[in-house]
């Protein structure tokens, strides 16, 4: 609605010294008037103004370009007739029941029709005009989302597509990995299983821990080849029942590094090669091979470091039989803090009942 000059001059509010006189008053409802068509015609969003039962008395400029109506076509026919698709009337009736009867505010996001028969998105808003506790009318706002629907289902297919090639990645990872955890078990035979161990160990810690499965993840995989640099270790060495020599246990001591070349070449989103690099460090800095110290080591590799004792110390090894659980309790805990992580070590005893 277009106001003319004599209209705009009738918006500045004109007060005498004896109050307003009916003429003024009259001006200033006037002016009320006017303004609030004005906001109603000119509004961003589709308004229309029905009785009760959903006849409608006016619909503003934008509810007939949503809607596709001419000017004035709109008016006293039935909002559900000229709107609702054939299959959405069960649930149209009902929302006209909660405004008209119930006297509710009804919002919503769903399927609308235009006058050309095609259908788009709206959202809506309705509330009810109520006088004397009983409904005189309704205020329906609409809104055309059809664009941003259009762009929620494009990102909800962007991102099934990726969780699909993530579930890929990882099947192919575990397959990859569990080839190349076999590799090492092949060749050291009294450690078989070792690694699968360690890694069903870590899993759970990290659980304990309160860590995602996104977070878990990497960390299991990682403990499935944390000894894979130990194919570059000769078998005998790795076989041999007695104890070994110092420079043999210096070899032994340089599958970390090892694993972390294998492990680089690679291409991986987290940091396996890494975690591998690390799972012999201790808190106190006393690990190898690089001698770091507390939060300087991930905390994937303070957990597989944790595990790999609990399975190592209790499993049989060709230069000792298993140690027992009293074995593990006692080194883990006088090593709690010091060499290692202390809340991992919390998790596991509690893990055990410990």
């Amino acid at each position: 609605m277009h106001l003319d000059d004599e209209d705009q001059k009738s918006f500045a509010f004109e007060e005498k010294d004896g109050g307003l006189s009916h003429l003024d008053l009259a001006k200033e409802l006037k002016k009320k008037d006017l303004l609030l068509q004005y906001l109603f015609d000119n509004a961003p969003l589709g308004i229309m103004q029905t009785l009760p039962g959903g006849v409608i008395v006016r619909a503003n400029r934008m509810a007939h370009e949503i809607f596709g109506y001419s000017y004035g076509e709109m008016n006293g026919k039935l909002v559900d007739d000229l709107v609702l698709p054939d299959d959405k009337r069960l649930s149209g009736e009902e929302y006209t029941r909660k405004l008209h009867s119930e006297k509710e505010v009804v919002v919503f996001e769903d399927v609308r029709r235009r006058k050309d028969g095609s259908l788009f998105y709206a959202s809506f808003i309705g509330f009810p005009v109520l006088m004397d506790g009983e409904v005189v009318g309704v205020f329906a706002i609409y809104q055309d989302i059809t664009k941003r629907k259009e762009a929620e289902q494009v990102l909800k297919e962007k991102v099934a597509y990726a969780e699909t090639e993530m579930r890929t990645m990882k099947r192919y990872w575990e397959q990859t990995i569990s080839l190349v955890s076999s590799v090492v078990e092949a060749r050291d035979p009294y450690t078989a299983g070792h690694q699968q161990n360690v890694a069903v160990i870590s899993r759970e810690i990290g659980r304990k821990l309160g860590l995602s499965e996104e977070e878990i993840y990497p960390i299991y995989v990682a403990a499935m080849v944390h000894d894979i640099g130990k194919v570059e270790i000769p078998s005998e060495i790795l076989a041999k029942p007695g104890k070994l020599t110092s420079l043999e246990r210096e070899l032994v001591k340089r599958h970390p590094e090892a694993g972390k070349r294998i492990l680089s070449k690679l291409e991986t989103p987290w940091p396996i090669a890494e975690i591998v690099y690390q799972h012999h460090e201790r808190i106190n800095g006393s690990g190898y091979p690089r001698g770091l110290k507390k939060n300087d080591i991930l905390l994937a590799a303070r957990i597989i470091a944790v595990a790999d004792v609990v399975d190592a110390m209790g499993t049989h090894r060709p230069y000792r039989p298993a140690l027992g659980k009293d074995a593990v309790l006692e080194e883990l805990y006088n090593g709690k803090g010091v060499l290692y992580d202390e809340d991992v070590v919390d998790a596991w005893m509690c893990l055990t009942g410990h």
